[in-house]
């Protein structure tokens, strides 16, 4: 797909259109890429350079689909939410997971405002303000505003995880209680739990570890949101 955006030449496509579409994807991440594939194309027919039919149309309904389970607009599949208003996807490394579908939306709603189109989700049609308004929820949900008032990245804020799971200087520090060596400033730590909680252990590592694949995608999305600040 980045080959015929480059290029034009459709001869590219036929990989795409004769093979596996990817069906409704449950998240975007690091080892999952196939609603990265389903966005570009829907980007290509919101813009009217492929056809809203098959083989393409499909692509197109999975992201729906997708972003609207995300949205918690589609029924019994929308992904589960927290009581404090997370996306829970994971014991491990869940804010990676919301930080790309974070991306994903912030990316989709440019896509739908310069198309003026809507989402038709079963719970209702969804806009490309009301996608922006629900990244911005998650992001404050990640700085501090959640049932802990603990901020997830590391440095910021007035309270954020100070035992911060790390192999630097081996297990020297691992079964310490003694605060971090040093402040890793921008981390994100892999969160809380499906109810919220937090434990502030390294050796709770599926909470405390922090995550290169959890800021990657946050920077694009605090890219996108900033203007609005």
């Amino acid at each position: 797909m980045w080959l015929f955006r480059a290029t034009g030449n459709e001869s590219y496509l036929d990989i795409l259109s004769s093979g596996n579409n990817g069906g409704v994807r449950s998240m975007f991440s690091w080892d999952n890429k196939f609603f990265g594939v389903q966005l570009l194309v829907s980007k290509f027919i919101l813009r009217g350079k492929l056809q809203n039919g098959n083989p393409w149309a499909a692509y197109r309904e999975n992201v729906d689909m997708f972003v609207c389970s995300v949205m918690q607009k589609a029924g019994d599949t929308n992904v589960r939410m927290s009581p404090g208003g997370m996306l829970w996807f994971q014991p491990w490394g869940n804010t990676q997971y919301i930080t790309s579908s974070m991306l994903v939306l912030s990316v989709y709603a440019d896509y739908l405002e310069a198309a003026e189109a809507t989402l038709e989700c079963l719970g209702g049609n969804v806009g490309p303000k009301d996608l922006i308004s629900f990244v911005t929820s998650l992001v404050d949900y990640i700085l501090d505003a959640n049932p802990k008032n603990l901020s997830y990245m590391v440095g910021f804020g007035s309270s954020y995880p100070v035992h911060r799971c790390t192999t630097r200087e081996g297990f020297d520090w691992f079964n310490k209680n003694a605060l971090d060596p040093n402040v890793l400033e921008g981390a994100l730590v892999g969160g809380p739990d499906a109810d919220d909680a937090y434990t502030d252990s390294r050796s709770n590592y599926q909470q405390a570890e922090p995550i290169t694949t959890g800021n990657a995608p946050l920077v694009g999305v605090l890219a996108r949101i900033a203007p609005l600040s």
